[in-house]
C-alpha cells in the first residue's frame, strides 16, 4: 500500500532534482527527473534522476522509513537494471527519513559469496540519514526545505527558518508547508506538530493542519477532525473541505483525471469529509476512493 511520504518524496525531488544532487555533494551542473520504472521485474525505484556535466550518469534515491533487512539487495537490484536499460554508470543513494529505518543490514555495501572465497558480487551504496543531518543543507533551498523538519533538533526550534523559506516559495508556498506537513508526521507527536502549524501564516486559520496531522499518525483519529469549528459559511466549508481533498489526494495518489475532477466537483461537504477520512485511512487509487459510499 502506498504511503503518505511516498508521493511527497517524490514530488520535492522533481521541482529541484539539481539541489538534491548538490545536497549529496555528489557532480554534476544539470539534472532532469526521468522514468524510474524497471518493470521487467515489476519494481519501481522511487526517483531516478539524470545528472549531466561533466560526466553523465544515473542517481537512484531510494526513500526508506522502516527497517529492511534486504535493502542492500533491493538497491542492487534497482541499480543493475537501471544501468542495463539506460546504458549509463548508477550512483545508488539511500535515504533514510527516521531512525527507525537503521540497522546492522545498512553498511553502504552488499556483497555476495562462496564459503571462504572472496565476494563475487561487491556493490556499494551511499546513506543519508536524515536525523543525523544538518537542516542547513535543506533549508538553502526552499524547494527542499520540507526535508529539513526530520533532520536534528526539535521542530519548534528550527520552525521559523522552515516557514521563511517555504514562505519564500511564494506560489509553491502552499504544496511544500503541505509536504512539510506530512514528513513531520514520521517523526513528531500531533501536538508538536500543531503548534509548527501554527506559525505558518497560511495555515493557522485553516482546518487543514488536522487532516495533514491525522494523515502521518495513527489510525482512529479522523472522527471529528473536521466538524466545521471555524468560522463562515457551509459553503465557505465546503470549498475548503474540496481543496483539501485534492491536495491530500494528489500528495497520496497523483493527479485526478478529468472524469474524477468531475465528480469531486459534485460532491457533498459530507462527502467530501469522508472522502478525505478515506484518504488518512489508506486507499490507493483515485478509483477506489470515488466508488465508495460516501
Amino acid at each position: 500500500m502506498s504511503k503518505p511520504y511516498d508521493a511527497t518524496t517524490k514530488e520535492l525531488i522533481e521541482r529541484d532534482p539539481l539541489a538534491f544532487v548538490r545536497v549529496l555533494g555528489l557532480p554534476g551542473s544539470r539534472a532532469d527527473v526521468i522514468d524510474a520504472d524497471v518493470a521487467t521485474i515489476s519494481a519501481e525505484a522511487d526517483r531516478v534522476v539524470r545528472v549531466r556535466e561533466p560526466d553523465e550518469y544515473l542517481l537512484h534515491i531510494e526513500f526508506q522509513a522502516s527497517y529492511d533487512a534486504r535493502m542492500g539487495e533491493r538497491l542492487l537490484r534497482y541499480n543493475t537494471l537501471l544501468g542495463y536499460r539506460h546504458r549509463l554508470p548508477v550512483r545508488s543513494v539511500l535515504v533514510l527519513l527516521r531512525s527507525e529505518a537503521d540497522g546492522p543490514a545498512i553498511r553502504n555495501t552488499f556483497a555476495v559469496s562462496f564459503p571462504g572465497e572472496p565476494p563475487y558480487v561487491e556493490f556499494r551504496y551511499q546513506t543519508l540519514r536524515l536525523w543525523q543531518s544538518d537542516s542547513s543543507l535543506f533549508l538553502a533551498t526552499p524547494t527542499l526545505a520540507p526535508f529539513a523538519v526530520l533532520t536534528g533538533g526539535s521542530l519548534e526550534e528550527r520552525a521559523p527558518s522552515l516557514l521563511r523559506q517555504i514562505e519564500s516559495a511564494e506560489r509553491d508556498a502552499g504544496s511544500l508547508t503541505t509536504a512539510a506537513f506530512v514528513l513531520a508526521g514520521l517523526r513528531f507527536t500531533a501536538e508538536e506538530i500543531e503548534r509548527f502549524l501554527r506559525r505558518s501564516p497560511q495555515m493557522r486559520e485553516s482546518s487543514t493542519y488536522r487532516l495533514l496531522v491525522a494523515e502521518g499518525h495513527a489510525e482512529g483519529r479522523v472522527s471529528g477532525l473536521l466538524e466545521g469549528r471555524e468560522e463562515g459559511r457551509e459553503e465557505g466549508r465546503e470549498v475548503e473541505a474540496r481543496a483539501l481533498l485534492l491536495r491530500v489526494g494528489t500528495l497520496r495518489l497523483g493527479a485526478p483525471g478529468e472524469a474524477e475532477l468531475r465528480q469531486i466537483e459534485g460532491m457533498t461537504l459530507t462527502m467530501l469529509e469522508k472522502g478525505v477520512e478515506a484518504l488518512v485511512l489508506g486507499v490507493e487509487s483515485w478509483d477506489e476512493l470515488l466508488k465508495r459510499e460516501l
